[in-house]
């Protein structure tokens, strides 16, 4: 539908950005009770296989821009592990959704 639009936050900082990691992962294990058994490994695979992604675009990206994709790599992998972070938490309330 042409009427739906969709912005991302787009964090500017450090802490905004894990934040908003953290929310996703909270958001993405809610979304997967629906669609499987298993939420709380399948939303690991899904924060991991984003991180593993990410870093294979190292392969593909052309030399000059493979130095400042490498340096983010410690920031791809914190934000999954914020966002697998959030996917537990939720696992783990006692108010489910």
């Amino acid at each position: 539908d042409p009427g739906i639009v969709t912005l991302h936050r787009n964090p500017t900082s450090l802490p905004a950005a894990l934040t908003d990691s953290w929310q996703r992962g909270a958001r993405l294990w809610q979304w997967m009770t629906g669609q499987t058994p298993h939420p709380t490994a399948r939303s690991l695979r899904w924060a991991i296989g984003a991180a593993v992604d990410a870093m294979t675009m190292l392969k593909y990206a052309p030399q000059e821009r493979r130095g400042s994709l490498l340096a983010a790599a410690p920031l791809v992998w914190c934000l999954a592990l914020a966002r697998f972070g959030g996917a537990l938490w939720q696992s783990g309330r006692k108010v489910r959704p």
